[in-house]
């Protein structure tokens, strides 16, 4: 399992990088973990939906979304959980939509289209803040 890691790893920034090339890839330093994630700015606001973190989880930031463009109103982050929930033992509830949950990236490579469904969230994601932009 640990040889299937850091290819998911590998893959999902590999993703931010070349499919949301115009969009700037952020590079955090924290006191505990490193992470990675794509700076969105619909309407001139900033949303950081999801980031990657060395910790070994895909984080998403329902609670950051609420009040903000594309992902504000309650539906579209449902729409947006359920994209992820796609992922086998993905379970994310109404509760999460205002909360800050993760996936672990033991979770996406256990299921066999784990990452492909990873990446399928992910561009509908950009392909929503697209059309705000």
């Amino acid at each position: 399992m640990a040889d299937i890691i850091p290819l998911e790893l590998r893959r999902i920034v590999e993703f931010l990088n070349d499919q949301m090339g115009t969009r700037d890839i952020i590079f955090g330093t924290g006191k505990e973990n490193g992470s990675v994630y794509p700076a969105f700015k619909p309407g001139g606001v900033s949303i950081n939906p999801v980031y990657l973190s060395s910790d070994g989880k895909f984080w998403v930031q329902f609670g950051s979304l609420e009040n903000k463009p594309v992902f504000g109103p309650i539906e579209a982050r449902r729409e947006l959980m359920q994209r992820f929930n796609a992922i086998d033992n993905v379970n994310f509830t109404d509760a999460d939509l205002t909360k800050y949950p993760s996936i672990p990236l033991t979770t996406i490579a256990h299921d066999p289209h784990g990452l492909n469904k990873m990446l399928t969230a992910l561009t509908w994601m950009e392909q929503q803040i697209e059309q705000t932009t």
